[in-house]
């Protein structure tokens, strides 16, 4: 079989064949135009196909001219590819993007932003998406106010259309950082309780290849009046921590912590603390008896919280924790901080084990509340090695066995298992032969075990 190029002039005429499948081939064939062959007199003949009613043509017609370009020479008019920035199929619109392109790079002066932005349907996403893209295309003709539009819907409910825009950001980034940052800093995040909200994600995004530098910036803005913009920082900084070569001053974070009145920043900041103190804990040392000190002046809500960083913290480096206290926090009202310092105590109770037992058994080990005696059960397990003497630690937890809790009862003699010293004078067949009839799958599963 021979093959053939068929002229250009020629395939230009079938277009507008009356027989379906020519035209149908014709347009296929499109794409194989020889942009030398493309003379004025061709051009002029294919320019009334910008507005033909097939997309396939449009389609065809827009990428030849995005290849071909001499728009002023050619007298190709703007309108046609604007119009096709709206059209329902993609391919226009992606042809349209790329024609105008080459427009505005051979005519700059007839770019007119205003015109583009006007042309904007919020109800049609498809069509803003291709608007945006081309918009954050032209981003070095006015930043300013292509940002500004951008920024319009980058909270809009499509998800693809957030990532759209975040990625300009991400790329335009290096251009104009201070720009990008004081705009996007003070927009409201649509963070959810696990997962970080497109403001953040586009900062971390941002921050990747130099996270230091993003944060050193980022921490100034701590200083702000506005909750959002110093939710936005912390939420940043915490998305960057794993990113991080080297420390960072956590002062103003602190800082955060102690002094801001709304809650919901206190409890951010504490757990971002706990999180850079996990990766580098010698952040966190000069300035742990101010983090403690802190904590007599919150609501309980927050100390909870704050709690909850501490136990984070003793998990990587107990020597930083104060004993005392954590003591002094076994008698609040509140069980659920009672609960949090017990197990800090089973973290850091290695360094003081006598005292630490004591404490456990004759406080925690008799709290009213089932979490917290569980907790002390779990406690002395992880301290009991530590003791040369067990039978006080093993006779006191014999007598749990008897606990109306399960949860305890379990705890207790998943503990007792693992003690060598344990025999039947501590723990009655009896009792045994009790949990083994109970109805609660744990506590038989437990004993099972031991």
């Amino acid at each position: 079989i021979i093959r053939t190029s068929l002229p250009n002039d020629v395939i230009i005429d079938k277009i507008f064949n009356a027989n379906n499948e020519i035209r149908a081939a014709a347009i296929k064939n499109l794409k194989n135009l020889s942009k030398e062959g493309l003379d004025e007199k061709i051009v002029l003949k294919i320019i009334p196909a910008m507005k033909d009613p097939s997309s396939s043509v449009r389609a065809s017609i827009f990428s030849i001219f995005a290849n071909v370009g001499r728009f002023k020479k050619n007298k190709i008019p703007l309108l046609p590819l604007l119009e096709g920035l709206s059209d329902f199929d993609e391919d226009v619109r992606n042809a349209a993007i790329l024609a105008l392109m080459k427009y505005y790079e051979e005519i700059p002066n007839q770019l007119n932003l205003d015109e583009i932005i006007n042309k904007i349907d919020p109800s049609n996403i498809e069509t803003l998406n291709t608007m945006l893209s081309l918009l954050g295309r032209l981003w070095k003709h006015n930043p300013e106010k292509v940002l500004t539009t951008l920024l319009e819907y980058i909270k809009f409910e499509d998800e693809q259309l957030k990532i759209n825009i975040s990625n300009i950001l991400v790329e335009k980034y290096p251009i104009n950082p201070d720009l990008i940052i004081q705009n996007l800093i003070n927009i409201p995040d649509d963070s959810g309780y696990l997962t970080k909200g497109t403001i953040a994600k586009t900062f971390i995004e941002i921050g990747r290849k130099d996270p230091l530098n993003l944060i050193k910036e980022l921490i100034n803005f701590l200083k702000s009046n506005n909750t959002d913009v110093k939710l936005n920082v912390i939420n940043v900084i915490g998305g960057l921590v794993d990113d991080l070569p080297s420390s960072i001053d956590i002062k103003p974070i602190l800082t955060i912590m102690q002094e801001d009145q709304n809650k919901q920043l206190k409890k951010e900041a504490s757990k971002l603390i706990s999180r850079i103190a996990k990766n580098d804990p010698n952040v966190v040392n000069p300035l742990i008896s101010e983090f403690m000190k802190s904590i007599s002046n919150q609501d309980s809500s927050v100390q909870i919280v704050l709690f909850r960083s501490l136990l984070e913290i003793a998990t990587v480096s107990p020597e930083l924790i104060p004993i005392d206290t954590i003591i002094n926090y076994l008698s609040d009202s509140d069980s659920f901080i009672r609960e949090t310092n017990t197990k800090i105590l089973g973290l850091i109770g290695y360094r003081n084990p006598i005292r630490i037992v004591d404490v456990l058994i004759n406080t925690a080990l008799n709290d009213k509340e089932w979490i917290v005696r569980e907790a002390a059960v779990s406690s002395l397990g992880n301290i009991v090695s530590f003791i040369e003497d067990k039978k006080h630690i093993i006779e006191k937890l014999s007598s749990l066995l008897s606990d109306e809790e399960s949860w305890v009862l379990r705890s207790a003699l998943i503990i007792l298992s693992k003690i060598q010293e344990v025999n039947k004078d501590y723990v009655p067949f009896g009792i045994l032969i009790k949990c083994l009839k109970s109805n609660d799958l744990k506590s038989t599963i437990c004993t099972e075990e031991s």
